[in-house]
């Protein structure tokens, strides 16, 4: 059941603009354990696909489509438009800053189920 907290955010702009095939597509999913961390999540996925978007084309490796709150659970999707990139970064949502981003809204990066599709 939709609640007025479930979004879409706009995404995968240069796909929309230039219709590049990705090479692998990853589908990721996690649970938002409180609906307190619901406004901050989204503004953090704003201003990080804000980021994304601003980099010129010929730098454009990947980026986040699909977008969505669903009650508790976001899903999106990142296209990969270099194999080797993709290879190599995959699982960066393991190491880094990524693992402390989750944690302020109260993610475990090991719950975060992601599957890699190769195209």
């Amino acid at each position: 059941m939709s609640s007025e907290a479930d979004w879409n955010l706009p995404a995968a702009d240069f796909y929309r603009r230039t219709q590049t095939k990705p090479v692998a597509i990853s589908k990721c999913k996690f649970l938002i354990p409180k609906a307190s961390f619901l406004p901050e999540l989204k503004s953090a996925l704003i201003q990080f696909e804000e980021v994304l978007r601003r980099r010129d084309d010929r730098e454009i490796k990947y980026e986040w489509a699909d977008i969505r709150l669903n009650n508790l659970t976001v899903t999106f999707s990142i296209n990969w438009y270099d194999a080797v990139f993709f290879e190599e970064r995959k699982k960066a949502y393991l190491v880094g800053a990524h693992p402390f981003v989750f944690q302020r809204f109260g993610v475990q990066p090991r719950q975060i189920k992601i599957s890699h599709v190769l195209l």
